[in-house]
């Protein structure tokens, strides 16, 4: 075999390795889980160190205080957690399957927060919700199919 023939077969190697090897990495799946099915996400008007959340599915409700610069869990029969950055940015994320439940278009939901020394409401939010398909794994991965959906206040 002469040495330019040979040169051509280990490129021709070399080429065939790393077409399998994009295939294989390709067709692997991880195994990241779905998030929130329900984030409500926006900013108070005002800077608060301390505010109550209360948020409602179909009027199954539950609460929470909530410090500045953390996250507190909504005690309720849902598994839901808020956090108040800032001051003002506040996020409050819904996972409904962790806690037995199914995400479902148009269920009712109403986020309200408070200053819990006066009891001023600083946001009022009252929606129906209609989820999007998520694949966190990837288009090459449907086998975890997930729903969220966002609401900014």
């Amino acid at each position: 075999m002469t040495r330019r023939r040979k040169s051509r077969v280990w490129c021709l190697l070399g080429s065939i390795t790393a077409i399998f090897a994009l295939v294989s990495c390709r067709s692997s799946c991880g195994d990241i889980r779905c998030g929130a099915e329900v984030v409500f996400v926006g900013e108070l008007d005002s800077t608060e160190s301390r505010v109550r959340v209360e948020l409602c599915r179909n009027g199954s409700c539950g609460d929470g205080l909530v410090e500045n610069a953390g996250c507190s869990s909504v005690h309720s029969d849902l598994e839901a957690t808020a956090c108040l950055t800032g001051g003002s940015a506040l996020s409050v994320e819904l996972f409904l399957e962790s806690s037995g439940q199914s995400a479902v278009d148009g269920d009712d939901y109403t986020l309200r927060v408070t200053d819990p020394e006066s009891g001023t409401e600083l946001v009022t939010v009252d929606t129906s919700v209609t989820h999007e398909a998520v694949l966190p794994n990837g288009l090459d991965c449907p086998k975890r199919l997930c729903l969220s959906a966002v609401v900014d206040f």
